[in-house]
């Protein structure tokens, strides 16, 4: 299903964007665990800061929030948002 911005100027076209699927708690911890092999999602804090943002970046690409991040994860919603 694509959706389309919406916006109250005319003069312009909208392009596409595709629909965001929401992803449960437990299936994000699956994902990092069988990606990334983190058990733990608490653990990437403690991780080389390279190696946290690659992770915490595929796991946002794969469709995670990042208030869902953030909550799973420790790492500031700031930290998240900036990747």
């Amino acid at each position: 299903m694509l959706l389309y911005l919406h916006c109250l100027s005319n003069y312009h076209q909208h392009m596409p964007r595709q629909e965001r699927t929401k992803h449960t708690d437990s299936e994000l911890k699956d994902f990092l665990n069988t990606i990334h092999g983190v058990s733990n999602p608490l653990m990437i804090q403690s991780l080389e800061k390279s190696r946290r943002n690659y992770i915490l970046k595929s796991t946002k690409d794969y469709g995670a929030g990042i208030r869902q991040l953030s909550r799973l994860t420790g790492v500031s919603y700031g930290v998240i948002q900036k990747l």
